[in-house]
């Protein structure tokens, strides 16, 4: 709570208020009448019930009535310490200062009265308020720090739950190469290595330059090729200026092994297209695979679950992940906005 640091500066900021009281009920008398010195001997003479009353009001009925929303409880002792001591104001006023040099005037006992209990009321009322602000300020950061840290816990959950789950899905491709074409396997695994320096090396900040993120796209591209018919199986196209953007790390990745999952590896050439349209307020990745009439439902997995949830704390009210199917195809469109 750096940002408190004044506010949590007690001692400071009660000397400021206290001078600034003095101030006021000093300053504003003096315009009308007069006599600077004696005005503020007398404040200084009523200043302890000042504090008597700001303090008791502060210390002891804020945190026993008014924290625990005891509200009437707390307004109606705080009225009776107010008129307990603006009594010990008026008899001040009319047994102690008579007999001194300081300043007093001759008003009756109830114009003293009502003037000292006004006073009262507004310097306590004033303080209790300060308070009471600062109070739900404190408990505002402190809320969002809460949310933050609990924030950044599920984020590392969510992200240490990617890397397994990409690497469950590359040995399985890796192990239908095995049986396949052994040269194509030992390739694969030069790509995986790459791939998996990239995901220990990058997952490890919070962000990666999307220039990055994409020569990775483009290395997982080259390596789930292997297992399909034609390199050119899935086509590849990015429009824009990335070199500046920095994103999440593996943010697509989920999508682009959804299409390789489900796509129909018999279907015409390109079977899975990929594209990223970027410019200097957003990015919008679309992903588009054919599939077979036999298949009813893609079914959105753990790494979908995980993207989506990303995305909701990432960058919330400013992204849509939108899914369509249609007849032969699955196209996903994810739109993120950076203003």
């Amino acid at each position: 709570m750096k940002s408190f640091y004044l506010f949590n500066s007690r001692i400071l900021s009660h000397i400021i208020f206290w001078i600034g009281i003095l101030f006021i009920y000093t300053f504003f008398p003096y315009i009308y009448r007069g006599n600077f010195a004696a005005i503020l001997k007398t404040n200084l003479l009523f200043l302890p019930q000042d504090i008597i009353a700001v303090y008791f009001v502060l210390y002891v009925l804020f945190p026993k009535y008014l924290i625990p929303f005891k509200f009437v409880r707390f307004i109606l002792f705080s009225i009776l310490t107010i008129l307990f001591l603006t009594l010990i104001s008026v008899f001040v006023s009319y047994y102690i200062l008579p007999s001194t040099e300081l300043y007093y005037t001759n008003r009756s006992v109830e114009e003293q009265f009502a003037n000292s209990l006004i006073i009262l009321f507004s310097i306590t009322g004033m303080a209790a308020t300060i308070k009471y602000v600062r109070l739900n300020l404190i408990h505002q950061f402190q809320r969002k720090d809460i949310l933050m840290q609990q924030m950044e816990t599920e984020l590392k959950y969510l992200k240490n739950q990617i890397n397994p789950h990409f690497l469950f899905n590359s040995l399985n491709n890796i192990d239908e190469l095995i049986f396949t074409d052994q040269e194509k396997a030992s390739n694969a695994i030069f790509h995986l290595s790459e791939i998996l320096r990239y995901v220990l090396k990058e997952t490890e900040s919070n962000t990666v330059s999307l220039s990055n993120e994409i020569s990775f796209i483009k290395n997982y591209i080259e390596f789930v090729s292997y297992s399909f018919k034609s390199k050119k199986f899935i086509s590849f196209k990015i429009e824009g200026n990335y070199k500046s953007l920095q994103i999440p790390p593996l943010l697509f990745l989920p999508l682009i092994e959804n299409s390789v999952k489900y796509v129909d590896r018999k279907s015409t050439i390109p079977g899975i297209a990929i594209s990223f349209f970027i410019d200097n307020e957003s990015i919008h990745f679309k992903i588009v695979n054919k599939y077979t009439g036999m298949i009813k439902k893609q079914t959105h997995g753990i790494g979908l679950k995980n993207l989506k949830r990303r995305l909701e704390l990432i960058y919330p009210d400013k992204h849509s992940l939108d899914i369509e199917k249609t007849a032969s195809q699955f196209i996903v469109n994810l739109k993120i906005s950076f203003v």
